[in-house]
């Protein structure tokens, strides 16, 4: 691929070297990096279903972390996927003489971004930055105060590739679903019509614990939606999850059951996918979910949901925008991890001003336009009033 260099005035966005957009049957190898966690790395699945559409006849090599490796293993816009346990395996496998051999290389993380400089030879894009986009052969916006996945297609647009479909996308196969309903019905839990709404729970959010929603008021959450509702309450997440899960249970009355800690992230998608509304903060579990088509409460805080949120598919999102929100945004440094940086009287108190009673309104809307299964409330049981979409006999 001939690249021109251009002399020119290096504005905001712009390469110091740039190359003519790459001709789609011209292009036989990309390499994706996606170093990224679970949430970022499903925000960048439109753009590799953009580029899948308009390099039809290239090899896409995705290179990530073990830890997000499962979500793109079954992509079916994705040949290879590379998993690199740590740093260091990392700068082993990009040094390998392999790298020369690709016509092009696509970083969608910020992280990908940096490593990509180790292919100088190879023509590359990438997330834009005070000095990354001097080292790019095609120019990229820098437009943060856009959603994550708008920011992602930017970057396959800058070699021409793009797409109107911005679901994101986690494909399960039929021994993912049938585990799922095998393990559900091990743990009494009945699917089907008339069956009672199953509400899956993500109480976590490894990397930034200040979108954490309080314990106890998902345990109260858990208690309404078994009183009100009917519902099964299912509590996932990750090992480092186990704890807040098992708070959440023991704090609530009635059953929880509780799979965080116990299963890999195919399975807990697998689960999420037969939920009739997943509740939880803005962390990875709330974007799977959107990804397997559940409908979703996304509870926000410090993270601003034009940057994170749901963009398709049933949701409700629940937030109070206080002065100080929201603090974390979009490519916004590594400081923005520490709350306290920039406000250091900082109580949490955007996600402590949401309450147990706005999730449950969120939850009930939900449940009542998207899911044909879900038992009706109690109350209106009692009643003998019916729910809009429930047959009567």
């Amino acid at each position: 691929m001939q690249l021109a260099r251009q002399e020119r005035a290096v504005a905001p966005g712009a390469p110091l070297w740039a190359a003519e957009r790459p001709d789609p049957d011209n292009v036989r190898r990309i390499a994706v990096l996606v170093l990224s966690p679970i949430g970022d790395t499903l925000f960048a699945t439109p753009a590799l279903r953009a580029l899948r559409q308009t390099f039809r006849r290239a090899t896409i090599v995705a290179v990530v972390w073990t830890s997000n490796r499962a979500i793109l293993s079954g992509n079916p816009n994705v040949d290879v996927v590379l998993a690199c346990e740590s740093t260091v395996d990392l700068m082993r496998l990009l040094r390998s003489p392999q790298w020369d051999d690709f016509d092009l290389a696509v970083a969608l993380s910020n992280v990908g971004s940096w490593f990509s400089l180790l292919w100088p030879r190879v023509p590359k894009v990438g997330f834009n930055g005070r000095w990354l986009h001097r080292f790019y052969a095609y120019s990229v916006a820098d437009y943060r105060d856009i959603h994550a996945v708008d920011y992602c297609l930017n970057v396959v647009r800058a070699v021409g590739a793009d797409t109107q479909d911005r679901r994101l996308e986690f494909p399960l196969g039929a021994g993912d679903r049938r585990f799922a309903r095998e393990f559900l019905a091990g743990m009494g839990v009945r699917r089907g019509e008339g069956g009672p709404p199953l509400v899956a729970l993500h109480p976590g959010g490894r990397f930034y614990p200040a979108k954490r929603w309080p314990v106890e008021r998902f345990a109260s959450l858990a208690t309404q939606l078994q009183e009100q509702w009917g519902a099964r309450v299912l509590v996932i997440g990750g090992k480092d999850d186990a704890p807040l899960a098992q708070a959440i249970a023991e704090q609530a009355r009635g059953q929880v059951l509780v799979t965080a800690g116990r299963l890999g992230l195919r399975q807990s998608a697998a689960l999420l996918e037969q939920a009739d509304v997943f509740i939880g903060n803005d962390s990875g579990p709330l974007h799977l979910a959107n990804a397997v088509g559940t409908p979703v409460v996304g509870l926000f805080g410090p993270t601003d949901p034009a940057n994170f949120g749901p963009r398709t598919g049933p949701h409700q999102l629940v937030r109070h925008a206080l002065p100080c929100s929201p603090c974390f945004r979009w490519m916004g440094g590594l400081l923005q991890y520490v709350p306290g940086w920039r406000n250091p009287g900082c109580g949490f108190a955007c996600m402590r001003s949401i309450t147990v009673e706005e999730v449950m309104q969120a939850a009930g809307r939900l449940l009542q336009e998207n899911s044909g299964r879900a038992a009706k409330p109690e109350a209106e049981r009692a009643r003998g009033e019916r729910v809009p979409g429930e047959s009567s006999y």
